[in-house]
C-alpha cells in the first residue's frame, strides 16, 4: 500500500468501516512507514480532540419559538417584495410619460401658434357656405330655425 492510499483510509479506520483485509494492509503500512504512522496518530488525537470538546447544545426552551416568528416575518417581507418591482417600474416610467405629454403638448401649442383663432361666429359661416352648395338657401342672417333645419337635412342625408 502506497502512503497517499493510507492517508484517504485513516478516516475509515477510526470510524471501524474499513474492511478486514483494508485494515490489516493499513495497520501493516503504518507499522512499515514511520511518516504515515506519525500522522495517523496526529490525525487520531485531533479526532479525540474534537469528539471531547464537541458537547451537545441544548437550545433554549424558546430557540424554536423565535426561529419560527423569524421564518415568518421573512415570508411576509418576500410578499410586500413582490409588489416593490411593480411599484418600482412605474416609478421610473412615470418622468419618462411626463416629458413626453410636456413636449406633446409643446409641439401641438407651437404648431397652432402660427393659424389665427377660429371664432364660433367664423365656424358657422363656414357651415352656412357649405350648406349653400348643398343646395340651401343662403341668407344675411342667421337664425336658431335655420340652423336647426340645415342641422336636420344634413342627418337626413347622411342617413340615406
Amino acid at each position: 500500500m502506497k502512503c497517499k492510499q493510507s492517508r484517504a483510509l485513516f478516516e475509515a479506520l477510526m470510524k471501524g468501516i474499513l474492511s478486514s483485509e483494508s485494515s490489516a494492509g493499513l495497520r501493516r503500512h503504518l507499522t512499515a512507514c514511520k511518516k504515515c504512522d506519525a500522522e495517523y496518530r496526529y490525525f487520531y488525537l485531533g479526532r479525540q480532540i474534537l469528539r471531547k470538546d464537541a458537547e451537545e447544545i441544548e437550545p433554549s426552551p424558546f430557540f424554536y419559538a423565535r426561529l419560527r416568528a423569524r421564518i415568518a416575518a421573512q415570508e411576509s417581507e418576500r410578499e410586500q417584495e413582490s409588489l416593490l418591482p411593480f411599484w418600482d417600474a412605474v416609478r421610473q416610467f412615470a418622468p419618462v410619460t411626463l416629458i413626453i405629454i410636456a413636449f406633446m403638448l409643446t409641439l401641438t401649442i407651437v404648431s397652432l401658434r402660427g393659424q389665427p383663432p377660429i371664432t364660433a361666429v367664423e365656424g358657422l359661416l363656414d357651415a352656412r357656405y357649405a350648406m349653400s352648395e348643398e343646395g340651401l338657401i343662403f341668407s344675411d342672417e342667421l337664425d336658431r330655425d335655420h340652423v336647426l333645419e340645415t342641422v336636420l337635412s344634413r342627418g337626413r342625408n347622411g342617413n340615406e
